[in-house]
């Protein structure tokens, strides 16, 4: 079949596709440093987990809890850093690593929101820890060399927070060069301690008080559990020594600077977890071994005494001070500038430039200069520095839960080089960072997982779309697919009975029925189709555009529906494919809705047509899109839809009259749409019944679809202002005869299934029989369906004159009339409300009588 598109239409719009090339475009840049596994991962990471605390804090910790406590606490702390780096591992294996670090890894395993979230976390807690590192190394130098002299404090601060920024402005690969120099002068300082403990003569007193007692096992058991060891003093020792296990993020966050991080990255970060904690304990063996329990548990500065001349470890410290903010430096401005590039926080798109070879983010660096200036001028931060302890475990947390995730889903590209990460690895980790972060403060613990849960919620309804593919649609995946194999058919019962529909929309003139069908839905499963005519072969773009643009515009129409397109070479194959077809198990459709179509002027719609019918988008510049329309149903082939409905055992409602339908509750607009009605208690819902019923035969059938969907839209909050009435009209009863029997009747009826509703019963003048009486095929009882229209569409009109939505029986088509009855249906709706006609051949009822 042969489209044409009119002249102010263009043809397909690519706009629409969705190609593999919008899913990983390669937009990295095209230069970047290109730093290797031992300057660009192995170097930072031991700088900053090697840090100040090595040489101020790790032998008090031994003094106050004895060497077994803080053996413990860091087999805790560094296997939640190991956990973490094995994480890291198998995240960065799984293909090509850009700039970004664990932000880049978590917005593409878990989205954009947690990324953002953990990227806003990092960042402010890098600003943070670099004022702390340039802080610590001011004060020994101001109580070094300047008595305590605040004065200089600001001065020195902010000459070395020059020195940083300049470094880092130069560029990661200058970096680089820089921090093999300081790790080298670092690891000289502490061994050159280490060989001052180990061949000192013991016995002398400390400069700044304690004694040193030189190798000895009786000092080693006596500080292995000191008497004065308790809880409390576990808990505060570990929430002081804890920053020394993190930093394992160092070389993930210079990922864009690395020549293989897919390689490298995992690799040198568990290596220089393992290096450290090698130095840790023997730092605090050495400790245990050589100090009294006294001198460690009041003197911080053992360190210092036990070297000939302090500066060893006063250039120690300076060392792993500088590096350190250096490092959190360019890590907080490349997590910065990836954040940016995303365009998940548009305001920061400035700060997504890159400079020079090595695309350096100098504007990032420039702002992380500010923060950090304004922070030493505050000053006071120990307030406020357990919360930046957090956000770098919450980050933990969330690479480890990408890791996990990604693992029990089972993805297939979900394949990551570095096979030792299991699942339990993941969660350990995970868990452990929680574990951790409650234990040391749960105040602050709660008031961490605040901050991130409001910039969590401010990306999820700010976030633009992003092509990255995130993890939850493979674990909503991976769920309902078990849930619906849970869902069986045979246990269905009445009680639980709920909805489904497929609403068949092949023009934007049925819209208003995509509405009204969110209504009739009820929590249900809700299908909005329409059909492609297509001979099957040749191009199938025009069909994929189509597709595209459905999806696009049911998920702007605020319905709750799935989008259907189906691919035939006529409009009743389509449609009838899938009405056979839809569905999932046991989630399928059991009400079908068709149009009652009006004659077309048209076979092609335009995309700003349709999509101007979204409320304020009517002024939106959108791409130009023709959207073929399937053809009309012919009599004949609306008909066999019909039986062919019934013949499945489902439910068939074949809507009149929609576009004058007046409530919504969408974003949808149309021309008759008008104004909340002023008293909405003067219009009705009407469900109509012609004859006499018999509830044991009608139970399953018709009657109790039209109480059950009658209950259903008054029961929506657009349409429950009205009153809702069950009207019956007896043919064989004379207009004006007392009928109080019938309507006692229907009242009980209404008692029975447990809905509130008006009752009227009229019978109808028996004169208007007296043209037809002659006929073969004529009864009072059952009437002929065109006699039925010319008889009850004037009734209606009488009894309904401010109906909102009439709900009453489709009689069936016969076989060979199908002109005959499609003329009976049009008289039948003709200057009507809006009107649902129903029918069922279902095998259970839709509603029920008894508990």
């Amino acid at each position: 079949m042969t489209h044409h598109h009119s002249e102010l239409e263009e043809p397909i719009n690519p706009g629409f596709r969705k190609t593999i090339t919008n899913f990983e475009a390669d937009d990295a840049p095209q230069n970047h440093n290109q730093l290797h596994l031992v300057n660009g991962v192995i170097v930072p990471c031991m700088l900053h987990m090697m840090g100040i605390l090595f040489f101020l804090r790790i032998t008090w910790a031994v003094g106050v809890t004895g060497w077994v406590s803080t053996l413990g606490m860091f087999i805790v702390g560094e296997s939640m850093a190991l956990f973490t780096a094995m994480s890291l591992s198998a995240l960065c294996t799984n293909g090509k690593m850009r700039a970004g670090g664990a932000y880049y890894m978590i917005s593409r395993s878990l989205g954009p929101e947690f990324g953002g979230t953990m990227a806003v976390l990092f960042f402010t807690a890098y600003v943070v820890g670099s004022t702390f590192h340039i802080s610590g190394v001011v004060e020994l130098v101001v109580g070094t060399f300047f008595h305590d002299d605040s004065k200089w404090s600001i001065i020195i601060g902010t000459g070395i927070l020059l020195v940083v920024t300049g470094v880092a402005m130069i560029g990661a690969e200058s970096y680089g060069k820089i921090n093999r120099f300081l790790w080298g002068g670092q690891l000289l300082t502490i061994w050159i301690t280490f060989g001052f403990i180990l061949f000192t003569k013991g016995g002398y007193k400390l400069a700044h008080g304690g004694e040193f007692t030189g190798i000895s096992w009786a000092t080693f058991k006596a500080n292995l559990v000191p008497s004065t060891l308790s809880a409390a003093s576990v808990k505060q020792v570990f929430s002081v020594i804890f920053p020394a296990m993190t930093g394992i993020m160092e070389g993930a966050n210079l990922s864009g600077d690395l020549e293989n991080p897919g390689r490298d990255l995992g690799r040198g970060t568990i290596m220089a977890v393992v290096a450290s904690l090698s130095h840790y304990t023997v730092l605090f063996t050495l400790a245990a071994l050589a100090f009294p329990h006294e001198t460690l548990a009041t003197h911080f500065t053992v360190f210092q005494d036990i070297a000939h001349t302090p500066y060893v470890a006063l250039v120690g410290i300076v060392i792993v001070g500088f590096s350190s903010a250096l490092g959190s430096f360019i890590g907080g401005a490349r997590v910065l500038q990836a954040l940016a590039r995303d365009r998940v926080f548009p305001f920061l798109g400035c700060f997504g430039r890159g400079f020079g070879k090595g695309d350096e983010p100098r504007l990032a660096i420039l702002l992380m200069y500010a923060l950090c200036q304004g922070c030493l001028f505050i000053g006071g931060l120990s307030v406020i520095a357990p919360i930046m302890t957090n956000f770098f475990c919450l980050s933990y947390a969330l690479v480890n839960l990408s890791a996990f995730v990604l693992r029990i889903t089972g993805a297939p590209n979900y394949r990551p080089r570095f096979k030792a990460c299991t699942w339990q690895v993941s969660l350990t980790g995970a868990a452990l960072c929680c574990l951790i972060m409650f234990y040391i403060d749960w105040v602050k613990a709660v008031i961490s997982l605040a901050v991130m849960g409001v910039i969590f919620l401010y990306l999820l309804y700010t976030t633009p779309r992003q092509e990255w593919g995130d993890i939850s649609q493979s674990l909503l995946y991976h769920q309902v697919r078990k849930l619906l194999l849970k869902l069986d058919t045979d246990k269905n019962h009445p009680k639980y009975w709920r909805p489904s529909v497929l609403l068949y929309a092949p023009t934007p003139d049925t819209y208003p029925l995509v509405d009204f069908c969110n209504v009739l839905k009820k929590g249900g499963l809700y299908v909005v189709g329409t059909v492609y005519e297509n001979d099957l072969r040749g191009d199938c773009d025009e069909f994929y555009t189509l597709e595209n643009f459905w999806a696009y515009f049911i998920g702007h129409c605020n319905v709750k529906a799935f989008p259907m397109v189906s691919f035939a070479p006529s409009s009743m194959e389509g449609l009838h494919d899938m009405v056979a077809t839809c569905g999932l198990g046991a989630l399928r459709p059991n009400t079908i809705v068709l149009p009652l179509e009006r004659a077309r002027g048209r076979e092609v719609s335009s995309s700003v047509e349709i999509l101007h019918r979204l409320r304020g988008m009517a002024e939106a510049e959108l791409p130009l899109v023709s959207v073929p329309l399937p053809s009309m149903l012919s009599d004949e082939e609306f008909c066999r839809m019909v039986n062919d409905v019934l013949v499945l055992q489902k439910n068939i409602v074949v809507a009149a009259n929609y576009e004058k339908i007046q409530p919504h509750g969408t974003e949808l607009t149309w021309a008759a749409m008008g104004e909340v009605r002023a008293h909405p208690e003067l219009h009705t819902i009407d469900m109509v019944i012609v004859g006499h019923w018999d509830w044991n035969v009608e139970f399953s059938n018709y009657l109790s679809v039209i109480l059950q969907y009658g209950y259903i839209i008054h029961r929506n909050k657009n349409w429950q202002g009205f009153t809702l009435r069950l009207l019956q009209i007896l043919p064989d009863r004379e207009e004006g005869e007392n009928l109080e029997e019938e309507k006692k009747k229907l009242e009980e009826l209404l008692e029975e299934v447990r809905v509130e509703a008006t009752t009227v019963v009229r019978g109808v003048p028996q004169h208007v029989f007296d043209p037809y009486r002659e006929r073969e095929d004529f009864s009072v009882h059952v009437l002929p369906f065109d006699v039925l229209a010319a008889v009850v569409n004037p009734l209606l009109k009488e009894l309904c004159p401010a109906s909102e939505m009439i709900l009453m029986k489709l009689p069936s088509p016969e076989e060979g009339k199908a002109g005959e009855y499609m003329k009976a249906l049009r008289a039948l709706v003709k200057d009507l409300p809006p009107m649902l006609l129903m029918n069922s051949s279902t095998h259970l009822p839709v509603i029920t009588r008894y508990i």
